[in-house]
């Protein structure tokens, strides 16, 4: 799973993309995460679906 800011939120989907693979889950979260891409206050959380 992967925490984003509003700003990075691209950049955390194609981190969680696969070639092939399903689109990854994206939901808004007020959890107490950091940005993976900047240590800003997460707004998204991101996670890779298996097929």
């Amino acid at each position: 799973m992967l925490y984003s800011c509003a700003e990075h939120i691209g950049e955390a989907l194609e981190e969680c993309v696969e070639d092939g693979g399903l689109p990854p889950e994206m939901e808004k979260t007020d959890r107490d995460e950091a940005c993976f891409f900047c240590g800003e206050k997460a707004a998204y959380a991101v996670e890779k679906r298996e097929q």
